[in-house]
């Protein structure tokens, strides 16, 4: 009898641990907002709806059954463009993203919960590199471990070269840098960001070598240095995917042009991840300069032409949108590959789990967060439930 109670209570601790229910207060003004941190947890944010005053509020809930931390900030702009990447420490808060000769101001928080703010100006460092900040056209930015990248393009007369050029500022003392990062002719042959692992920022382009099609991809650090460029040889591909980046990032808010390339590369927790048309949508990893089949998907939109999509890296797989719907291939077998409908926030958590039904998903290091979208912008008490992984 008494080992059948152990077991009980050991049971009902379990649960309890598994799944609780929890309230957390709306602070002046109903949440509006709310960001999918991706590794971390969720953030919220809330202000005044009637206008009388900028300040941003932010809520971060994580592991726990609770607010971990609450911070506060006033940009600019009404509403401040909000920048991630997946499993980054920092997020930011830039208002406008463009820059105004070569200045920016950028809000900065990570995942302790401390802010700061810091005008920096790129106009220096390119005037090193010999460029004028105000001829370079800025074409993305992105969040990595080390440092905020403004990635820039212009065109060289002399050599009949596109150049991307990129602009670095480190986190943890908003230094900038910047440097070359490669150059190409053709479009075919574009260079695009592929993701970063530590103070590894990558970049890669689609190239042919020795009658070898694949692709050519390096390393820049968070100072701007360049490491060696390796070429791997890449699966043959039926037809080039027409694409743009998707999410978090700047080049959603700015003109996001849509590139063709044959094969679209992410580098995400230390794994080289390549995605291609190949009798339907694949994911492929770079094993030992092999690339391994880990996902197709054969029931993503494809046009006469081939495919044509928005693209988000993560540290899981790579996440698709096409026609409003979204389709996540996964890169191993802790996660599923499937496709789903989209919701109206940003929540790529959503495709690593089945758990939560039709709630939102936020993935924190230990547990998932779930929400009723409809709860956003009600007044007083947001309901969540925390679940254990």
């Amino acid at each position: 009898m008494r080992t059948l109670f152990t077991l009980l209570i050991i049971s009902l601790f379990s649960l309890q641990a598994a799944a609780q229910n929890f309230e957390i207060p709306a602070e002046k003004y109903p949440f509006s907002k709310v960001y999918d941190w991706t590794g971390e947890g969720l953030l919220l944010m809330n202000d005044d709806p009637s206008h009388q005053t900028n300040q941003k509020f932010l809520t971060f809930v994580g592991d726990e059954p609770r607010t971990l931390w609450q911070e506060t900030f006033v940009p600019k702009a009404e509403n401040p463009v909000f920048l991630s990447s997946s499993g980054t420490r920092y997020l930011y808060f830039m208002d406008p993203v463009e820059l105004d000769n070569g200045k920016f101001t950028a809000y900065q928080l990570n995942n302790a919960g401390n802010m700061k703010t810091k005008t920096c100006n790129y106009q220096v460092a390119m005037k090193k590199l010999g460029y004028d900040v105000n001829d370079l056209e800025l074409v993305d930015i992105q969040v990595t471990d080390k440092a905020l990248v403004h990635l820039f393009e212009t065109y060289d007369k002399e050599t009949k070269t596109n150049v991307l050029i990129g602009g670095f500022m480190t986190h943890h003392n908003f230094l900038t840098y910047a440097a070359e990062i490669g150059r190409w002719v053709e479009e075919e042959n574009r260079v695009y960001y592929a993701g970063y692992e530590g103070d590894n920022i990558a970049f890669y382009q689609n190239t042919v070598r020795d009658k070898k099609v694949g692709i050519e991809f390096w390393f820049m650090t968070s100072k701007g240095e360049k490491n060696g460029a390796e070429f791997v040889e890449i699966p043959p591909v039926i037809a080039p995917i027409a694409f743009n980046e998707y999410g978090p990032c700047g080049a959603t808010q700015l003109k996001n042009k849509q590139h063709i390339a044959r094969s679209i590369v992410s580098f995400q927790g230390g794994k080289w991840q390549l995605l291609y048309d190949g009798n339907g949508l694949v994911l492929s990893t770079l094993e030992k300069k092999i690339w391994t089949k880990k996902s197709t998907l054969t029931g993503v939109p494809r046009g006469k032409k081939g495919y044509e999509m928005g693209v988000y890296r993560m540290r899981e797989g790579m996440l698709v949108s096409v026609d409003g719907s979204g389709h996540f291939l996964a890169n191993s077998m802790n996660h599923k590959s499937k496709s789903y409908s989209f919701t109206t926030a940003f929540n790529p958590s959503r495709a690593l789990t089945e758990l939560g039904g039709s709630n939102w998903a936020f993935l924190a290091k230990e547990h998932w967060v779930f929400m009723n979208p409809a709860d956003l912008g009600k007044v007083g008490q947001l309901s969540l439930e925390l679940k254990a992984k």
